[in-house]
């Protein structure tokens, strides 16, 4: 099952009325300490998910039955991100820190039962349902194994089975550790996914000598083990420090669960949209290569999601607090200059480590992937993948921005209706490419959906808030111009060099992410000195301000450039 990818999901907080009376927004002590450890805890589990899909491939490959278990689990995760991932804890935390703030905790933990007990019986429905018809469901996951592949079927529906019952424990999970954050506590709802992972990746480390689909039951079963052990069973201990209390009560008329449902169900079509995109791709891959399809889109993923996760995700995290309170005051002229400064940052990190990645995935794809049971041609066709789904790992970084920027504006409607059109965009190209161009033709499917997505997004705010000083983000770019082309020089010198003789090796490969990385950033940060990037310098003040307050000196002034 694969990580939620939260970032674009609306955890609007309610905004004190004693707050827009503070000009100050910058965050107190226990909410950075709280941003610190969430942003640590989310890298830690990015990581521990890139582990157990690295180590997932170097054991079963990409051929035949590995395809059937990722198959498994694209509708349970899809109801993963729908119902646990982030919509029933962006719609109960508001509600219950509301409750909780004004005084009224028994009712509080009234709709807390409330809502455990209802989860309880979707969640049951929806395990029975899964189970039952999971021979249906492979086929609508796997459609182009009915006549090229049939054996894969009944396997994809054994394993399917095997994996529905962890949906329970991660829907009643969402609801525990959304609780949880509603009391001001994020250390262990941060490391559920990390202890969840750890199970699949023990039994991948076991199976190393049994057959290919027996490990791969082995594997599924640790599933719903680790959703029980990460989501519910280390949640318990810490909901009981906080006084939690769960009485046998559903009430459907219950005022708290009305309030729950009606704020979740926007980000519940705003997940299912971005979801729906990997869903459908990852569907045409059984039509396009029906032996290894669904593997190779799945690793490399992997790859074009792990930069945003840090870059994009991140920043719009922080960025969202500051645009919730200038809306709130009616700060029209802060709300673009606090966007376009992380819109401006944004591109200056996403902007070279797309090139990095275009250009050396070879080298990535090889040190990653080929182990093991991947053969060198299908490491090559996983990196001819992820070449396409580079060109979009700078919208996505944007699209996170900008529907923050909407969320913030108390606007959940307009991004799941330009989303239903990037998906469009995105199933109708990857019907088109995937024929010509196979697995490739599906990952450049979804980079031209997201673009589409993202610029419509972008286009509607700026006429909503008539301009978000575009031409700036303009003449940022054309001082990259230099910048890039001396980090793309690098890369392409650390790319020829794996091509020599004797050098197509793992040192070959990390001595080419060495140069490229090291060399070519630094080329990349000197050049853009050079060209007098603002970005660069704002950084250099933050760092000399951070140490002088450490050493008890002044600060230096720090004057941002214009939207910072």
């Amino acid at each position: 099952m694969d990580d939620a990818d939260l970032s674009n999901v609306p955890d609007i907080p309610e905004v004190p009325d004693e707050a827009l009376d503070e000009h100050d927004h910058s965050p107190s002590g226990g909410l950075a300490t709280a941003a610190i450890l969430m942003v640590a805890l989310t890298f830690g589990s990015a990581l521990i998910g890139m582990v157990r899909t690295v180590l997932f491939a170097w054991r079963f490959g990409t051929q035949g039955p590995p395809n059937a278990f990722l198959q498994a689990s694209r509708l349970p995760d899809l109801i993963y991100f729908l119902i646990a991932g982030g919509s029933l804890r962006a719609g109960f935390v508001p509600v219950f820190a509301d409750m909780w703030a004004k005084g009224r905790k028994t009712e509080a933990w009234r709709t807390f039962s409330s809502l455990f007990w209802a989860m309880l019986l979707l969640g049951a429905v929806v395990v029975v349902a899964g189970m039952t018809f999971s021979p249906q469901l492979s086929i609508i996951v796997g459609p182009g194994w009915v006549h090229d592949h049939p054996e894969l079927l009944p396997l994809c529906a054994k394993l399917m089975r095997c994996m529905f019952p962890a949906q329970l424990f991660f829907v009643l999970g969402g609801l525990l550790m959304g609780t949880l954050n509603a009391r001001h506590h994020f250390l262990w709802p941060g490391m559920g996914p990390i202890v969840y992972n750890l199970f699949p990746i023990a039994a991948i480390a076991s199976v190393g000598g049994v057959s290919v689909p027996d490990g791969l039951w082995f594997v599924a079963l640790t599933v719903p083990v680790g959703a029980f052990v990460g989501n519910v069973l280390i949640q318990i201990p810490p909901l009981q420090r906080v006084g939690a209390q769960l009485s046998r009560r559903l009430d459907f008329s219950d005022e708290g669960l009305r309030k729950t449902l009606a704020l979740a169900a926007p980000v519940i079509f705003g997940l299912a949209v971005a979801e729906l995109n990997y869903t459908v791709t990852s569907i045409l891959a059984t039509y396009a290569d029906a032996n290894s399809g669904p593997a190779t889109l799945q690793y490399a993923s992997l790859l074009w999601r792990a930069p945003t996760r840090i870059i994009g995700a991140g920043i719009s995290i922080a960025l969202f607090t500051s645009l919730a309170y200038h809306f709130a005051e009616g700060d029209e002229e802060g709300f673009k200059k606090d966007l376009l400064f992380a819109t401006r940052t944004t591109l200056f990190l996403a902007i070279p480590v797309t090139i990095l990645l275009m250009i050396l995935r070879h080298s990535v794809v090889a040190l990653l992937y080929r182990h093991g049971q991947v053969a060198h041609d299908a490491a090559d066709h996983i990196s001819a993948t992820l070449l396409m789904y580079c060109l979009g790992i700078i919208p996505l970084n944007i699209y996170y921005l900008v529907a923050r920027a909407f969320y913030a504006r108390h606007d959940a409607a307009t991004p799941v209706k330009i989303g239903i059109c990037g998906f469009c965009i995105c199933a109708g190209a990857g019907w088109l490419l995937m024929h010509p161009l196979g697995v490739p033709g599906l990952a450049l499917a979804t980079a031209i959906g997201m673009t589409a997505n993202t610029v419509i997004l972008w286009i509607v705010l700026s006429k909503r808030m008539g301009g978000i000083h575009t031409v700036e983000i303009l003449v940022m770019l054309k001082k990259l111009i230099l910048p890039c082309a001396g980090l793309a020089a690098v890369c392409g010198a650390g790319d020829y060099l794996t091509s020599l003789p004797g050098y197509d090796t793992m040192k070959g490969h990390v001595l080419a992410l060495a140069l490229g990385g090291v060399v070519g950033g630094g080329a990349f940060l000197g050049l853009a000195v050079w060209q007098g990037s603002e970005e660069v310098q704002m950084a250099f003040r933050a760092v000399l301000r951070r140490r002088n307050k450490a050493s008890g000196g002044d600060s230096p002034p720090d004057n941002p450039p214009q939207g910072g």
